[in-house]
């Protein structure tokens, strides 16, 4: 009776051994249960990816074409004092001292004897087309927007757009967003064709300001609202170009609105690069606010290089 009881105390203890074994293990593995279910949330398509993609590139290009004409001018400027007029010779000036040079000889010919004028006059042609050439070698090209390529991403996105629209729809994209899409996107396309470049600019940039409530929809490293923020920034320079700093100033607050969401939905953050963009935030208001373009473009591609480091 005493070996029964014994075998049966052994068993229950044994029994109670096991069932804390299993609870500590279920413990260990209940957080990594806990994080997949929080992070239920499935990864972008490769479709809405490739559309803010392509959307960048067409503003990035009209961006940089119209950074180097606006180095171009610069160049071309007239220098206020004589002497960086001598040094940097401008092209008006060369084109001036062309003239007078064409000018001369034309009457150092006209002096010269002893020569058949009709020897003269194709020697001096001659002269002045090879001149010609030169200074048309001389000019420098006006930059211009590739606007075949920039078609290819118009069909690139209207394509991708079919392939997510569905998508949007299972996953809850509001009525108004898809159709407000894909009239952007039709008036964008418009433009395009049309090669209108500041309208095709101003519409692009609003086609890119429905990504960040998209891509709320998925999984995400980089929190949303920076991709909202470069529309806004990008969207202050155009008003500001246009002279609408009203319009400009206003979007300032909402810039600092997102990032304090963003802020607060990083999962890793990066201290040192979330304090620049503070201060790049800070600087670009200033200059809005004081209503310089100039400065205002300079500290606005700060601001977008330094949220392009959010990873």
């Amino acid at each position: 009776m005493n070996r029964r009881l014994c075998m049966t105390a052994k068993c229950i203890a044994l029994m109670i051994s096991l069932c804390v074994i299993i609870s500590s293990c279920s413990l260990f593995k209940r957080p990594e249960q806990k994080s997949a279910q929080t992070d239920g949330k499935k990864e972008p398509p490769k479709s809405l990816t490739l559309m803010e993609q392509e959307t960048e590139k067409i503003i990035k290009s009209i961006e940089d074409v119209r950074k180097e004409r606006e180095k171009l001018q610069r160049e071309q400027m007239k220098p206020s004092e004589p002497e960086g007029e001598q040094k940097q010779g401008g092209l008006v000036r060369q084109n001036e001292q062309q003239e007078q040079n064409d000018q001369g000889q034309n009457q150092q010919g006209q002096n010269q004897q002893g020569q058949g004028q009709e020897e003269q006059d194709q020697k001096q042609q001659g002269e002045k087309g090879q001149q010609k050439q030169e200074r048309q070698t001389q000019q420098p090209k006006t930059p211009l927007l590739n606007w075949n390529q920039i078609e290819k991403s118009i069909e690139s996105i209207h394509s991708a757009w079919n392939s997510f629209e569905p998508d949007a729809i299972v996953e809850g994209v509001s009525p108004e967003d898809i159709s407000g899409f894909e009239d952007q996107l039709n008036t964008l396309t418009e433009h395009i064709m049309s090669r209108v470049e500041e309208e095709t600019l101003t519409s692009a940039n609003e086609l890119y300001s429905y990504f960040p409530e998209f891509l709320n929809l998925y999984k995400h490293k980089q929190p949303p609202e920076i991709k909202k923020m470069r529309f806004l920034t990008r969207q202050i320079l155009l008003y500001g170009q246009q002279d609408n700093w009203p319009e400009a100033k206003a979007l300032i607050v909402d810039i600092r609105k997102a990032w304090q969401t963003a802020k607060a939905r990083m999962q890793k953050k990066d201290e040192a690069l979330n304090k620049k963009i503070d201060a790049a935030i800070q600087d670009f208001a200033y200059v809005v606010d004081n209503e310089k373009i100039s400065l205002a473009q300079l500290k606005g591609q700060i601001l977008l290089k330094n949220l392009d480091q959010i990873k």
